[in-house]
């Protein structure tokens, strides 16, 4: 999958320079992580939850990051000391330095994957006391839901900024040019600096990770972007586990249509090459039906490299299951 975003407005990504400067780059089933815990967005007593509550029992989990000239945000997901961030806020850097609990400590560079524009860290010392935010099921996010920011835009460590879902399953391009699907939109003020921090329901979960903006001036314009805390989370354990993402790769560049997703190309370096065809519709994998690329990216975050799966494509007037075997996704997207 990877299909890229030509859009007029221009997308930033929002991790900031030293010194307050934007970094101008326009764009943009696991088990659970031992220790991080998970329930649906949307759940609890929305209507008198006090945004201030959330900031008290969620920002001292929420960490600045500096790395080689580049400042973000990022937050502590279990009790092993793993720190979820940007990818582009770590960079090509294996070590990087993290302000929690009022101390800056070194972390490690535990995995990067830029392809969904992820990285987890590891910290040098123990976060003692910090409890860990747990994930929400984005999946059950509404437009309109509330939610909050929390995080550091330009090295203001504690930042708080409210707002709502805007809209759901945008796409947008990760920093190595594969498409990032199913991403949240809020109006939530995010910026330069922000990048890697958390997005949060009204029960002080965590619904997304912000990455980018929508801007004309570099600037807030109310147009934020969020990677989905179900990605998030299964890329943060695949990290954990080996230091590697390791997602598949299907090779096809598709568009949204009713009931599935209608092939634009199939890339003649994927392995879907020689089988899958231009306009062939995708309605399922191994019999799952799978309505749009944030459904069919869903359904593949579920199998690995060298996987075969079973693609269920509606060709013209016929339907047809077409055996594809995954491989790795590469360094660079379409």
């Amino acid at each position: 999958m990877g299909r890229r975003r030509t859009d007029a407005i221009r997308v930033v990504v929002l991790a900031a320079a030293v010194g307050g400067l934007v970094t101008a780059l326009a764009l943009i089933g696991l088990g659970a992580v031992s220790g991080v815990s998970l329930a649906r967005a949307g759940d609890g007593a929305a209507a008198v939850a006090d945004v201030r509550a959330i900031y008290r029992d969620a920002s001292p989990a929420v960490v600045a990051v500096s790395a080689d000239g580049r400042t973000g945000s990022g937050f502590l997901i279990d009790d092993e000391d793993h720190v979820v961030t940007n990818a582009h806020v770590v960079g090509e850097d294996e070590t990087v330095v993290v302000s929690i609990g009022g101390r800056r400590v070194g972390a490690r560079v535990r995995g990067v994957e830029p392809s969904v524009d992820l990285a987890v860290l590891e910290l040098d010392v123990p976060a003692g006391d910090v409890r860990p935010l747990a994930f929400a099921d984005s999946a059950g996010l509404s437009v309109g839901d509330p939610v909050v920011a929390i995080g550091a835009p330009f090295g203001l460590q504690g930042s708080l900024s409210s707002g709502i879902v805007s809209g759901l399953r945008r796409q947008i391009d990760s920093p190595n040019g594969f498409a990032i699907t199913g991403v949240i939109q809020t109006d939530a003020a995010l910026n330069p600096g922000n990048s890697g921090g958390p997005v949060l329901d009204l029960s002080g979960r965590v619904v997304g990770v912000a990455t980018q903006i929508a801007t004309e001036g570099g600037r807030n314009e109310g147009i934020g972007f969020a990677v989905p805390s179900d990605v998030v989370r299964r890329t943060a354990l695949a990290i954990i586990d080996t230091g590697d993402a390791g997602l598949p790769y299907l090779g096809i560049v598709g568009q949204d249509v009713p009931g599935g997703v209608r092939l634009e190309g199939v890339l003649a370096t994927g392995p879907a090459t020689g089988i899958l065809r231009p306009e062939d519709v995708i309605v399922s994998i191994d019999g799952t039906p799978v309505p749009s690329n944030a459904g069919l990216a869903a359904v593949l975050a579920g199998r690995g490299p060298g996987d075969a799966v079973e693609v269920g494509v509606r060709r013209g007037a016929r339907t047809l299951e077409l055996t594809v075997t995954l491989i790795r996704r590469p360094a660079a997207g379409p």
